[in-house]
């Protein structure tokens, strides 16, 4: 799990993913047809990707699973027909995303486990610039703010932030240190 935690884009402009851990989820789902539901039972759907070809290929792969066969040569018949196989790169994006099979499927639940957690920081990352913006722009009624932070804290925490860290994170919020 490492190389997803290093991978990570953590940059104040762009939300949390790992293109890595993206490219190693859909290897594992292109090189053998069972391993397409085996993913999606894990939880893993087309919000998990971050990078829009990988939510294309992730697409197409899922489709061609549920007509029956999930292949190499069915998801490009599916890409191609979503007119979207030149557009992500044709064979040669394929080749480069086969090249991130994990090392054993073994991982494939901590990877999974490690792509959703992406995912919910995306959300709270979101939710959070929401808070700012309602802040920012003079918005203070204190139901936009709450309702917003209780969001992003259950995308972050799993649960709702106790009485305590609201009121901290609220502080923070108002610029009133923490």
């Amino acid at each position: 799990m490492a190389a997803a935690t290093t991978a990570t884009n953590l940059d104040a402009h762009a939300p949390p993913y790992s293109e890595v851990l993206e490219r190693a989820i859909l290897a594992f789902a292109l090189v053998e047809p069972s391993n397409c539901a085996r993913v999606r039972a894990l939880g893993v759907n087309r919000e998990a990707f971050y990078v829009e070809s990988h939510a294309v290929l992730w697409d197409a792969i899922h489709a061609a699973m549920m007509d029956g066969s999930a292949d190499m040569v069915a998801v490009k018949v599916e890409l191609e027909a979503r007119g979207a196989w030149e557009r992500i790169g044709g064979a040669s994006y394929l080749d480069q995303i086969l090249d991130t099979m994990p090392d054993s499927p073994v991982d494939l639940p901590g990877r999974v486990a490690d792509l959703l957690n992406l995912q919910r920081l995306r959300e709270a990352d979101r939710r959070i610039a929401l808070v700012r913006a309602a802040i920012h722009s003079g918005d203070s009624r204190c139901e936009t703010v709450a309702s917003a932070l209780h969001a992003a804290s259950v995308d972050v925490l799993g649960r709702p932030a106790e009485p305590d860290e609201s009121e901290t994170i609220q502080q923070i919020a108002a610029g009133q240190g923490g």
